[in-house]
């Protein structure tokens, strides 16, 4: 074998490994999003939060770190008390912020 032939294949194990990396921090910067169908506990077509009851179908999921008030406000785009799963499905949740 080569020296070039060498080098070829040292570079694409390295982008490999790279690429595994790259992959793994990705997914902890995201954990999995529940689906939608999930948190629709009633079934109705929308996530609702109301902020009078000890229960409702977002409260029922995991704490953000956010806080469950100010992650709903976020994905409502249309602010009228209820996550559509068009607004659900297009919310980018937020990466951590890297140490450093």
């Amino acid at each position: 074998m080569n020296k070039s032939s060498k080098t070829i294949i040292a570079v694409t194990l390295l982008c490999a490994g790279l690429a595994q990396v790259n992959a793994k921090n990705s997914h902890e910067d995201h954990p999995p999003r529940p689906l939608f169908s999930a948190i629709d506990i009633n079934g109705d077509g929308d996530i609702d939060f109301d902020f009078d009851f000890d229960f409702d179908e977002f409260s029922s999921q995991k704490a953000p770190r956010e806080g469950h008030q100010t992650v709903f406000s976020k994905i409502d785009k249309d602010d009228n008390g209820v996550i559509t799963k068009a607004e659900f499905m297009s919310h980018k949740p937020p990466k951590k912020k890297g140490r450093k």
